[in-house]
């Protein structure tokens, strides 16, 4: 299908913004057509060099300018465009973590035209003869927690594409990845696509760690080995003080009476060192869970970043106090209540969504105490008592040793 008309018709109408993709094709007529008639056209450093070696630099250098940063970029186009057109040159596909995104939120969609070049993502993968589909990317740009979603990924779909800056560069990367996730990992380093002396590397964490690198460069890593478990991790995996932790069995058995959905959000409330927070962060990307803590935090932190949880959010406070504000939940596991069961629920029946509701009792006195709460506020009641044994050496011999029996107390509506 033809679509030409679209932007040429666009380039005798006055104040508009083209962003333009350049640094793999060469400029097709829509482009090369907008970019003629332009009033004025910015790039940053990069693009402006990339677009050097185009055949139409010599025709429009005069009304070219260089600006250094993204912050002057746009000021310099809001300033100019009510005097006409402005094209911005861009890397790739501007779209793909790109400058048009920016572009949009400052100037509003209805000024912004979008031409795309083809992605470097797209040119790393047809480099390597890898399929498009299935690959996430993750951009290390100016964020800490995108570290954790690239465990996350791996770990889940065995590949990742990261776009790298000059701080969390591939070197940056291989070391935390060979630090964090057992089993073998392959890197590809595209180094200064689009540029004449561009380079694409192969190898491992190790070999990455002793490569010269220049920038800019992006990453795809595969993990070759099964990740581990979505569900099921012991005690000794999870960070915990002394023996203060939901126990195993017990924890399987509170995360299936919570029948949590592939998409929403869960409030873990008295989270304590985060085992039920992690397992149920770990079943689904999609899922958000809040864990509510007013104690001690800092082994929830140490999960969320063991297990690369940005899922995961932890908040410092007490219930139901610090509830106000959260994303309303869709289930709710009650871990501990600092004595406060009946004014947490009665916060809890507030929420329209809410629709499962699950807590533990180890004493009679609590479970008695539970059970009018949870009437009182008008749920419909199951209840089991997990009896757990392990097997466990007596000497030279083994035998069974009993945990504390614990009431499952759930709530629906």
């Amino acid at each position: 299908m033809d679509t030409s008309w679209r932007y040429i018709s666009l380039v005798t109408e006055k104040h508009k913004v083209f962003v333009i993709g350049i640094g793999f094709k060469p400029l097709d007529g829509d482009a090369l057509k907008i970019v003629e008639e332009a009033d004025v056209i910015f790039a940053l450093p990069r693009s402006h060099k990339i677009f050097k070696s185009y055949k139409e630099y010599d025709k429009v250098k005069n009304k070219l300018y260089e600006v250094q940063d993204i912050a002057t970029l746009f000021t310099k186009v809001s300033s100019f465009l009510h005097k006409g057109n402005v094209v911005i040159l861009a890397s790739g596909d501007p779209l793909y973590f790109g400058i048009a995104e920016k572009a949009i939120k400052e100037l509003g969609e209805e000024k912004i035209e979008i031409l795309p070049d083809v992605s470097c993502l797209n040119i790393g993968l047809s480099i390597i003869k890898k399929p498009w589909h299935g690959i996430t990317t993750i951009s290390l740009h100016g964020k800490g927690i995108a570290l954790e979603a690239v465990v996350r990924v791996l770990e889940e779909e065995g590949k990742v594409a990261v776009l790298t800056d000059s701080n969390k560069n591939a070197k940056f990367l291989a070391n935390f990845l060979k630090n964090t996730i057992s089993g073998r990992l392959i890197f590809f380093v595209f180094q200064k696509l689009g540029d004449s002396d561009f380079k694409v590397m192969k190898g491992t964490a190790d070999e990455v760690l002793k490569w010269e690198i220049e920038d800019p460069h992006f990453v795809i890593v595969t993990h070759e080995e099964p990740g581990g478990p979505i569900i099921g991790l012991e005690e000794s995996e999870i960070y915990h003080k002394m023996s203060m932790i939901t126990k195993d069995e017990l924890r399987a058995i509170v995360i299936h009476k919570l029948r949590p959905p592939w998409r929403g959000i869960v409030w873990d409330i008295g989270a304590g060192s985060g085992a039920i927070s992690v397992e149920l962060a770990r079943l689904s990307r999609s899922l958000k869970v809040y864990a509510v803590e007013k104690g001690d935090i800092e082994s929830l932190l140490e999960n969320k970043e063991k297990f690369g949880l940005d899922n995961l959010i932890v908040i410092k406070g007490e219930a139901p106090e610090c509830l106000m504000g959260l994303e309303a939940p869709h289930r709710v596991f009650i871990g501990g209540t600092g004595g406060k069961l009946g004014e947490i629920l009665r916060t809890l029946t507030k929420i329209e969504r809410l629709k499962v509701v699950v807590t533990t009792a180890v004493t009679v006195e609590t479970f008695s105490e539970a059970l009018k709460c949870f009437e009182g506020c008008g749920f419909e009641l199951d209840v089991v008592q997990v009896n757990v044994v392990r097997l466990k050496p007596i000497g030279t011999k083994k035998g069974f040793k009993a945990l504390n029996p614990v009431f499952v107390i759930r709530g629906k509506r």
